[in-house]
């Protein structure tokens, strides 16, 4: 017999982390941000002024699916989440092997009883997730105000099919040329090292990191979760954690000892994640980057690596390196109710906007570059101001 049960407060989070942690392990395709760790890190950061709304479902007294999830009420909208939205590249639910259409049934089956939701908006579902391949089936039956699978991010990818040597033949011979000659501009600024760090004392500390990363996009309007003090704070105790675990893996290039690039990578399931990566711009003619990412393809082979997860993002530079990618989608459903398909429709025409927003150049101008400048602007008076009174 099948059951439900909720998790609703840190306590009882704690408890579950081992069988959570057993059902993990057991799932070799599952994103690395469903990991026990990860979630429950980020809870204790981001779950103030939230509900937490973990679904555990057990058949016969075992364990076999978990659904990460939380309630975030804001401007009178309660709406369904994944746990560690907006900071995790991938999400999904995570039950048994050949479990998922039932436990996902007996789920949603539960929750369109319930009236504590508004809006379900699950972001950043790999294309291979069972609920992204199978969410009209499920769902049909159920909702009756709307309900919504949008594509919503790229995230290219490059696996190991070949030696590194034969991966370069494969290249255009201007990118090959490009890679050498800014490899001896580099070389000319002083002595040029590549390191993999694996233990936060060892090198270049995360407060160097922060500063790299915040003086490359001072000037842009984005959202990066390393941006913020939280996210600093999240993101140093989970290096420590991956760090603990083995799963730390961060590629740093110098120059004269000087941290010029870096990601915060990890790896997991034999693949190597590029998680937050940046360079210092006053080294930009020397594309730093491309040289980090090459010495990555080159040399991580030998860790037992199969693939170079460049994660979500289409940028130009992560398409110079590979041209194949996956699609993550977005799940938007109302519950059945007056209120909540007015919301969902509201919600849902704004997403759309914002996927028309990505492809125009002119308002990811205006978004990237004109709100960033206006940002940075605002800032540096208000630093100026504070300084002048001191």
């Amino acid at each position: 017999m099948m059951k439900l049960e909720i998790i609703d407060n840190i306590l009882d989070f704690e408890k579950l982390i081992p069988a959570w942690d057993k059902i993990y392990n057991a799932l070799s395709l599952q994103p690395p941000f469903s990991v026990s760790d990860w979630n429950l890190t980020w809870w204790k950061h981001y779950g103030k002024d939230n509900q937490l709304f973990i679904l555990t479902i057990y058949q016969d007294n075992e364990l076999c699916g978990i659904a990460p999830l939380y309630i975030q009420q804001k401007n009178g909208i309660k709406t369904i989440k994944f746990l560690s939205s907006g900071e995790s590249d991938y999400l999904d639910f995570l039950f048994l092997p050949e479990r998922e259409k039932e436990c996902l049934t007996f789920i949603f089956d539960y929750l369109f009883k319930q009236k504590n939701w508004d809006i379900l908006d699950l972001t950043d579902i790999p294309e291979q997730s069972v609920l992204a391949q199978n969410y009209t089936e499920l769902l049909s039956p159920l909702s009756t105000a709307g309900m919504t699978l949008l594509p919503d991010i790229i995230c290219p990818y490059l696996q190991w099919e070949q030696s590194y040597d034969e991966f370069l033949k494969s290249k255009s011979s201007n990118f090959r040329y490009d890679l050498k000659r800014k490899l001896k501009r580099a070389k000319q600024l002083g002595e040029v090292s590549f390191r993999v760090i694996e233990n936060m004392d060892d090198c270049i500390s995360f407060a160097k990191i922060a500063e790299i990363y915040q003086k490359r996009w001072e000037k842009k309007a984005t959202d990066s979760i390393i941006r913020s003090e939280i996210g600093q704070q999240f993101l140093e105790e989970m290096c420590k954690i991956w760090e603990t675990k083995k799963y730390l893996k961060i590629p740093v290039m110098t120059i004269n000892d000087k941290p010029v690039a870096f990601c915060l990578g990890f790896i997991e399931h034999n693949k190597f994640y590029y998680y937050i990566p940046s360079f210092d711009t006053e080294f930009v003619n020397i594309s730093p980057g491309n040289l980090l990412i090459e010495f990555i393809v080159e040399n991580f082979q030998n860790l037992g690596i199969t693939e170079l997860d460049f994660m979500k993002g289409e940028e130009s530079y992560k398409l110079k390196w590979s041209s194949t990618f996956r699609t993550n989608y977005r799940l938007l459903v109302a519950n059945n109710l007056i209120k909540s398909k007015l919301i969902y429709l509201s919600q849902l025409n704004y997403i759309k906007f914002k996927n028309i927003a990505k492809t125009s150049e002119t308002l990811r101008w205006i978004r990237f570059d004109l709100l960033g400048k206006i940002k940075y602007l605002l800032k540096t008076i208000s630093n100026s101001t504070l300084t002048h009174k001191n």
